[in-house]
C-alpha cells in the first residue's frame, strides 16, 4: 500500500469500529542495513503520527534495523526454526 493511503485505511478501519493498534511492513531482502533502518523509520513515524500503539518490523535478516528504528515487535522465525526447504 502507498504510504500516503495508510492514514485514510487507519482512520477508515476505526470508523467502522476497528481497534487499529500498530503498522506492521517488512523489508526487501536486498536492502542494505541503512536502507531497513531509514524505511522502518518512515513507518514508525507514521506509528507515532497515527497515534498508534505498535509497530512490527524486522524478521531474522534485518531485526537490529528495525529495533534500532523503533519496533515494537520483530519476527524471528528462521533464526529460531531455521529455513524454509
Amino acid at each position: 500500500m502507498p504510504p500516503e493511503e495508510v492514514g485514510d485505511l487507519v482512520r477508515h478501519g476505526r470508523d467502522i469500529g476497528l481497534d487499529v493498534r500498530g503498522l506492521m511492513t517488512i523489508g526487501a531482502v536486498t536492502w542494505t542495513e541503512g536502507e531497513q533502518f531509514e524505511a522502518f523509520g518512515r513507518v514508525a513515524r507514521m506509528v507515532s503520527d497515527l497515534s498508534l500503539d505498535y509497530l512490527s518490523a524486522g524478521m531474522s535478516g534485518d531485526w537490529r534495523s528495525a529495533v534500532r528504528a523503533g519496533s515494537t515487535h520483530v519476527r524471528i522465525g528462521t533464526a529460531i526454526f531455521g529455513s524454509r526447504e
